[in-house]
């Protein structure tokens, strides 16, 4: 496996996040692996905010949690055979290392001295007003959609198999079985499967030619006709449609909060450093 791909595999399991908990009893052991192990307390650290779509596949998956430990483990073997092998040691590892350390309590310092400041809603609608044209959008609709996932599109037997598959699915639709009560249950799609197949609103261009085509000729309350794309056999369900316009400041609001509040960050960090350079001068040589 290329380096770019493990790296977010094992590296990303440390950087998740949920809304559990800490448990009660925060010194027992979830997991061993060699002279390491983890902790309730210090998983439900690694677990804190994380976003709800993901806390809630956490919550209907056990078997997540199951994987987080696994990778974990795996983490952590590695870790000690890179140490046993005396990798930290080396001068252009500890440089990384430095830096790594250096981001770390940067971000923290950042966190702990700026951000204290407050948006206000006038501050929000005068963003929205001189930034209006970056919310116009062209037609959009609002879609539901159920996926079989079509893992080797050479496979014939497995093409037509999924193909079985939506097709059913499409006439227990037709029968009057809630749409989003069988995204939950048989779609394949992880994004939207825990929110009923909903995909919100999208314009054109935003989804493979095949999805579009099918979802920009549906009418609003129809389901569409089973179709293949690269990624397998979708039923569509158009839930809502609007014309050209702009997203309305309510839809946006929190996005533009956050910009604004990055904005305001940024400007707290460059008064920070202005102040902190009288302590320790700059020269560059």
């Amino acid at each position: 496996m290329q380096k770019k791909t493990i790296l977010p595999l094992l590296c990303g399991l440390l950087f998740l996040s949920t809304s559990f908990a800490l448990a009660e009893d925060g010194s027992k052991v979830l997991v061993t692996a060699g002279a390491d192990s983890l902790t309730q307390a210090q998983f439900d650290q690694m677990l804190v905010g994380m976003p709800p779509q993901l806390k809630a596949m956490m919550d209907s998956q056990p078997e997540l949690q199951q994987s987080m430990l696994n990778r974990w483990a795996d983490f952590s073997i590695l870790t000690q055979e890179a140490k046993a092998q005396g990798i930290d040691k080396e001068a252009s590892i500890q440089n990384k290392l430095k830096d790594m350390t250096g981001r770390i309590l940067v971000e923290e310092f950042i966190i702990r001295n700026t951000g204290k400041t407050e948006v206000a809603d006038a501050a929000i609608q005068a963003y929205y007003d001189s930034h209006k044209a970056e919310y116009a959008h062209d037609e959009m609709v609002k879609a539901q959609h159920i996926l079989i996932k079509v893992t080797d599109a050479g496979n014939d037997e497995q093409v037509a198999a999924a193909k079985a598959k939506i097709t059913d699915i499409k006439n227990r639709l037709n029968k009057g079985e809630a749409f989003d009560v069988l995204a939950q249950k048989l779609s394949d799609d992880p994004g939207s499967k825990m929110n009923g197949g909903d995909l919100g609103f999208f314009g054109r261009g935003s989804m493979v030619p095949e999805f579009e085509t099918a979802a920009f000729a549906t009418k609003k309350g129809d389901v569409c006709e089973p179709f293949q794309t690269q990624f397998g056999w979708h039923v569509i369900k158009v839930t809502d449609s609007k014309g050209p316009g702009f997203t309305p400041l309510a839809e946006v609001r929190d996005d533009i909060k956050n910009k604004v509040q990055a904005e305001s960050q940024q400007a707290e960090v460059e008064s920070i450093l202005a102040n902190l350079k009288k302590k320790f001068p700059v020269t560059i040589h």
